[in-house]
Order: C-alpha cells, then sequence, then structure tokens
C-alpha cells in the first residue's frame, strides 16, 4: 500500500506509533491525509504486523512503559504522562489488562 509520494503507508504508520507511542496520532487523519482508503489500510495493517493499528499502539506503549519501569525510578503518573495516557489509574489499567500486573508490581520483580 503506498501513499502518494511513493512511500509505504503501513511502514510509515508504524514509524510514527514507535517514535511517539505516547501521542494520540490520528490514524483516519492520518489516511486522509496519505489519500489512502482506511479500510484497505486496515487490512494490510492488520496482515503485516498481525494486529490492528490502534492494537499496535498500545503494544508499543507497553514496550516502551516496561522500560521506563526497569529504568527508572520516575513516579508511576510521570510515566503515565509521557506514554500519553489521560491519567495514572487509565495506565495502570491498561498495563494491568495487558501485562497481567500491575505497575507497581513489575517494576520490582
Amino acid at each position: 500500500l503506498r501513499t502518494e509520494d511513493g512511500n509505504d503507508a503501513v511502514d510509515r504508520a508504524c514509524r510514527l506509533l514507535a517514535e511517539e507511542s505516547a501521542s494520540r496520532l490520528d490514524l483516519r487523519a492520518f489516511y486522509r491525509r496519505e489519500r489512502i482508503d482506511y479500510d484497505r489500510f486496515r487490512k494490510d495493517f492488520l496482515r503485516r504486523t498481525g494486529l490492528p493499528p490502534g492494537q499496535y499502539r498500545i503494544r508499543r506503549r507497553m514496550d516502551h512503559a516496561c522500560q521506563l519501569l526497569q529504568t527508572s525510578d520516575r513516579p508511576l503518573a510521570d510515566i503515565a504522562s509521557e506514554l500519553g495516557y489521560s491519567s495514572p489509574y487509565e495506565f495502570s489499567a491498561q498495563f494491568r489488562q495487558r501485562m497481567g500486573m500491575p505497575p507497581s508490581r513489575y517494576r520490582s520483580r
């Protein structure tokens, strides 16, 4: 799936989501800006990454969260904010759902 400038849209979206895991990158705005069909983009993204775009973004955030929790003693509220969560509670709930334990327990392992 190529954008108007010849770049691969899925690769570009993955890079943006990896570089800016905290951003609220609006993928619908992305496909409109790149002039690509959203349904086709989602199917191609899923086929190539194994995840829908929203789940890919969450996985990237969780990867970044794990790194931060292992390498810093920053408060969870700071980490949640850096990752783009609206509150530490939202971050903790999503972390627990994805990782099977709260961030504080993950940090202390």
